[in-house]
């Protein structure tokens, strides 16, 4: 029986999961969505561990720290992506120093999900010893949305980090125009 790639959505709020589990099955992943932290602790510890967690930042029960520890402690490795409804780079860089694969803030574009996507796939298959990560994603060398494989996460976060502080320095250079 081959391995699916599998994904848990813990959330509480119908958008923007909604859109991203639309994302994630157009790229063939199976979805499952949870709503509470407890929820998600049983499923990282069931039969079938999901590969990614996808968590928004609020949740009934916690909030994201709780799953990335619950990620953490699980017998599978499971790369975690943090879901905010603004961009908050103190948040961000927190979420990485805890042990998250990545932050994202939708709306995204397909093929920048598709890559944070990719990537945190590619890293948790190879923590997970998996012969799929020697599969036809691997082999061929490109991804069908055209993106290359990254087998490590250090690139991501560090990309985004840079251009949310492009961003903010932007921001920043028009407010001190219009200000004068």
């Amino acid at each position: 029986m081959q391995e699916r790639i599998t994904a848990l959505l813990v959330h509480h709020r119908p958008e923007p999961m909604g859109s991203l589990r639309r994302a994630l099955e157009s790229q063939a992943i199976e979805t499952q969505s949870v709503g509470t932290c407890h929820e998600a602790k049983q499923t990282l510890w069931g039969r079938q561990p999901p590969h990614l967690l996808l968590a928004d930042t609020r949740l009934p029960d916690g909030s994201w720290e709780v799953v990335v520890d619950q990620a953490a402690r699980a017998p599978a490795a499971v790369n975690v992506i943090v879901v905010s409804e603004v961009v908050d780079i103190a948040l961000y860089l927190e979420v990485i120093q805890r042990g998250a694969f990545d932050f994202i803030v939708p709306p995204m574009s397909l093929p920048d999900f598709a890559h944070v996507v990719w990537s945190a796939v590619d890293n948790v298959l190879w923590r997970r010893g998996s012969p799929l990560l020697n599969a036809s994603r691997a082999e061929t060398g490109e991804f069908e949305d055209g993106t290359a494989p990254a087998f490590s996460n250090s690139q991501t976060p560090l990309k985004n980090v840079i251009l949310l502080l492009a961003l903010v320095f932007l921001l920043s250079l028009h407010l001190l125009v219009h200000l004068d």
